[in-house]
């Protein structure tokens, strides 16, 4: 759908409209207005002097007062294209999934450091008893 940007530079309000939709357009504000109604009130791509001039006259009693009137008026063309819209919650899911998937990685790579630390545990508690036993053994040599 096109439409048309319409501000008015002009120091004061303008009221029109066209099928029944009205618009106001305050000075230095931006309007939207769909393509036809901008063709219909100011003439916006019109390029027939004939059909200009009844556009014109419709802001003066001469044509150039309605030219000078129109001029007051900076118009731009904007087109609305449709775009998929990405559901919020489908977003979310994936980014759950990524979540849950990366705790599960973290979650076995904790088990393989507890294990580690286990093994390491009991050799350290095995040279303990190694070491005691030594002690003893000492001990025994040094008393005789």
């Amino acid at each position: 759908m096109q439409e048309v940007v319409v501000v008015n530079k002009h120091p004061f309000p303008v009221n029109d409209g066209y099928l029944g939709m009205k618009w106001t357009f305050e000075p230095g504000k931006k309007v939207t207005i769909p393509l036809p109604a901008a063709v219909h009130i100011f003439g916006v791509g019109i390029t027939e002097p004939q059909v200009l001039s009844g556009i014109y006259r419709r802001f003066g009693k001469r044509v150039d007062e309605g030219e000078k009137f129109i001029a007051g008026f900076d118009f731009t063309h904007v087109e609305l294209v449709q775009q998929e819209v990405v559901d919020e919650a489908d977003n979310l899911k994936v980014s759950l999934e990524d979540t849950q998937a990366k705790l599960a990685d973290a979650n076995q790579t904790i088990e393989r450091h507890v294990a580690d630390l286990d093994k390491a545990t009991s050799l350290l508690k095995s040279q303990e008893d190694q070491i005691a036993e030594l002690h003893k053994q000492i001990e025994q040599l040094t008393e005789k």
